[in-house]
């Protein structure tokens, strides 16, 4: 818990450019969002880490009730059950959900408006599972049991319900692919590169990722061969 506390603290630091020790104490008794992350980090660690039985019960019941206040006072939800790696930014908070059983990998950034959560039908129904420095724009929505890669772009109001591939960016409704330029851009300094978060992909993101349905090939960039090989494998579901 305390690694992935230090990380989350060290992103919201560098994406919020904190350069003295007012504008860390600012940090910390205005950022809304990060309160909900440090409360969530804490409520798993009780769940899931803490072997007392006695303080086990009682900090469950003080976690949980803190954390409920807290999403009523914010608008940002995080399911306690929901696993998330280091390096969490929320950018914004009301209008954000994070629901039971999702994974998210290292170094995420999450917009106002997000929900990532269970969704589909039959053999689709479940939770997304995520990988490391993915962001989601304003509004996107992610349901059901659908993987997305490392450095994947979810763009504003993009509604993801098949899986999407390593290093693309989605948009519209239904998502589809709109460049291969991912994350990168929208992340910043902190793009787990060199010193700063990331960790391995969850293993679920080991194996070759199948995309989400394609637009049409001609209004991809055709000077880029990561393009058209994802633009060909869209085509071939």
């Amino acid at each position: 818990m305390f690694q992935n506390v230090k990380a989350d603290i060290r992103r919201y630091i560098v994406a919020e450019n904190v350069q003295s020790l007012g504008e860390l104490v600012d940090l910390f008794l205005f950022n809304y969002a990060l309160w909900v992350i440090l409360s969530y980090r804490f409520g798993r660690w009780v769940r899931y880490d803490l072997h007392i039985p006695v303080i086990k019960q009682f900090l469950k019941f003080i976690t949980r009730f803190l954390h409920e206040l807290l999403t009523l006072l914010t608008g940002v939800y995080i399911s306690f059950d929901a696993s998330i790696g280091p390096g969490l930014y929320v950018g914004h908070y009301f209008h954000m959900g994070i629901s039971g059983k999702a994974v998210l990998g290292s170094g995420c950034t999450v917009g106002i408006g997000v929900i990532i959560g269970q969704g589909g039908r039959g053999e689709h129904k479940g939770h997304p599972a995520v990988g490391n420095n993915v962001y989601f724009g304003v509004g996107a929505k992610v349901f059901g049991k659908v993987r997305v890669g490392d450095y994947s772009a979810i763009g504003a109001n993009a509604v993801v319900t098949k899986d999407v591939p390593s290093n693309i960016t989605v948009a519209g409704v239904p998502a589809h692919c709109i460049n291969n330029l991912g994350s990168r851009d929208f992340m910043g300094e902190v793009d787990g590169q060199g010193d700063k978060i990331t960790s391995p992909s969850p293993q679920f993101l080991t194996s070759t990722v199948s995309p989400i349905d394609e637009k049409p090939e001609d209004e991809i960039d055709e000077t880029s061969d990561t393009a058209r090989l994802a633009a060909r494998r869209f085509t071939e579901i």
